[in-house]
């Protein structure tokens, strides 16, 4: 898609939030570049999306304030087509990469979680079984619970649960 403006790149973006990535110019009409970067900024969508300016500006004290709201990349017009294309495509490939990178590390946490609750269980079934069970029930309740969460990671349920099964095992003021 093609935006004219600054609030119609907004729009855009808000409406369409699977663009991979913005070139985007500073000087447009209705919102500059500026003021796209800022509210992108707002909204954590510059972690989301790589954005690379197209400028014909060379003031260091530009440049330098478009890389501090985040931007990917600064590429001065007129440019080269083919260093443009390797730049844009050398962004993507960071930008996928960091993103496998992030499920990744939420894939071996939920793995963490999954084992810590397994050794709880075990831990706690060997004083009483019921409780033990419990535990197990709960994690699996907080692991489904999380899809109507809105895909929430599970754990705020699972901590939830800790609590709870470990306050039937040890009731407070018991002091055990």
């Amino acid at each position: 898609p093609y935006a004219d403006d600054g609030m119609q790149a907004l729009e855009l973006l808000h409406s369409e939030f699977d663009i991979d990535l913005l070139l985007l110019d500073i000087n447009m009409p209705r919102l500059d570049g500026f003021g796209v970067l800022e509210v992108m900024k707002q909204r954590n969508w510059l972690q989301e999306i790589p954005v690379i300016i197209t400028s014909s500006e060379d003031d260091e004290s530009f440049i330098q304030k478009v890389y501090e709201l985040g931007v990917t990349d600064y590429i001065r017009r007129p440019f080269n087509l083919t260093v443009t294309q390797w730049r844009v495509s050398n962004a993507l490939t960071l930008y996928a990469r960091q993103k496998h990178l992030a499920e990744e590390q939420v894939y071996e946490h939920e793995k963490t979680n999954s084992a810590i609750i397994n050794i709880l269980s075990h831990v706690v079934e060997s004083r009483n079984f019921e409780s033990g069970t419990h535990i197990l029930h709960v994690r699996h309740h907080g692991y489904s619970a999380a899809p109507a969460r809105g895909g929430d990671e599970p754990l705020p349920a699972l901590a939830g649960g800790y609590s709870y099964a470990l306050g039937q095992f040890r009731p407070e003021g018991s002091g055990h």
